[in-house]
């Protein structure tokens, strides 16, 4: 199986990898905020205004899993290598949580679930006229006017 093994510093990490139907992923993430606005930020004591941060992750998609096998932050001049290896041997997840399972579409009543376009109907107990009888009756009406 294919993973990743992950050296930061010269100092190996952790090999992450799954077996079965899976997706791994290495992120490495760099966020500038804008001072003016940790007035707005939740919780104003937490606001960072810049953050390096590096995490490997994914989805055990047979146990319906999220796992994390690192999440750190790193700094300017550190040095991530990734190597992309072909085993069986992976280091376990330090986490696990469960997948959320995708909202369910709300419940719609059945006249939401009609079309937009109003459908032309006969009023109930009455003959339908046939289309010609219906445009010898236009024409009457236009010849009126």
């Amino acid at each position: 199986m294919i993973g990743f093994r992950i050296v930061v510093n010269g100092k190996r990490l952790v090999t992450a990898g799954l077996t079965g139907h899976h997706v791994v992923s290495a992120i490495l993430s760099s966020v500038v905020r804008d001072p003016a606005r940790k007035a707005e930020w939740p919780d104003p004591h937490s606001f960072v205004e810049r953050e390096l941060e590096f995490s490997v992750g994914g989805l055990d998609s047979d146990q319906k899993q999220h796992v994390d096998w690192l999440a750190r932050e790193v700094t300017v001049g550190d040095r991530i290598e990734i190597q992309i290896v072909d085993t069986d041997k992976f280091d376990a997840p330090i986490s696990r949580r469960p997948k959320r399972p995708p909202p369910t579409p709300p419940v719609q009543s059945k006249a939401a679930g009609r079309s937009k376009t109003k459908s032309v109907r006969a009023p109930r107990n009455t003959p339908s006229k046939s289309p010609a009888s219906v445009e010898r009756s236009n024409t009457s009406r236009r010849k009126k006017k």
